[in-house]
């Protein structure tokens, strides 16, 4: 039986303005204040779609929960009813991880074309040699680090306050305050790039599940 399940939406399906703001309406009012913050209608799609994925996963459906969601120092969200989540949202897609036993951190990234070099001292001395002296595909192996590096500290629960540059992936495992954190990858497509973190070090998880239209079956 697999405790950790995976579960993404795409952002960029047939939502109409009505369907946002019919969902909206029934959010507690510091969830519509909080995605009404961006001014971008698909950030706003992203967050709220984020919810949903919450709502469904996490609250079993019940809308009314969303009171109980509490959000650490750091930002991050998370309830007192025994599951543990984080979501992540890029390009057209927001992906969500729920385990019952195990803290985690997921994190998704389109693989744009970037300047490589602008992320150097964001790795470690390793982790940079075997991205500069990959022959096969030096984007990916970019953003495999990078998406791993980013799980990781979402799992820990601080984010960017711990520098990035502060620990080194091996082997699909890293070590952070002295707590073992084991990465997965999570494939959506040949565009995106995701890794799961968590402190189950026999993680299995299925293949990612689509939810279409999530914000009509929350």
């Amino acid at each position: 039986m697999r405790d950790t399940t995976i579960h993404f939406t795409n952002i960029s399906g047939e939502i109409t303005f009505e369907h946002f703001e019919s969902y909206l309406k029934k959010l507690p009012l510091n969830e519509q204040s909080r995605i009404l913050q961006y001014r971008n209608w698909h950030d706003q799609l992203s967050c709220l779609l984020g919810i949903a994925l919450i709502v469904h996963f996490v609250f079993k459906g019940e809308i009314s929960e969303l009171k109980t969601l509490k959000v650490n120092n750091f930002g991050k969200p998370y309830t007192h009813n025994d599951v543990f989540f984080n979501i992540s949202h890029a390009g057209d897609f927001v992906i969500m991880a729920v385990s019952k036993q195990f803290e985690m951190g997921i994190d998704l990234e389109k693989m744009a074309n970037v300047t490589l070099s602008d992320f150097r001292n964001q790795m470690t001395e390793l982790e940079w040699k075997r991205i500069a002296n990959c022959t096969f595909n030096q984007k990916k192996a970019f953003y495999d680090y990078w998406t791993q590096k980013e799980a990781a500290i979402k799992a820990v629960g601080q984010g960017l306050a711990i520098p990035l540059q502060s620990f080194e992936i091996i082997d699909l495992k890293t070590v952070i305050y002295g707590h073992n954190y084991y990465l997965k990858e999570c494939y959506i497509n040949k565009q995106y790039c995701c890794h799961i973190a968590t402190t189950d070090q026999h993680l299995n998880i299925s293949s990612p599940i689509y939810i279409e239209n999530i914000y009509l079956i929350s």
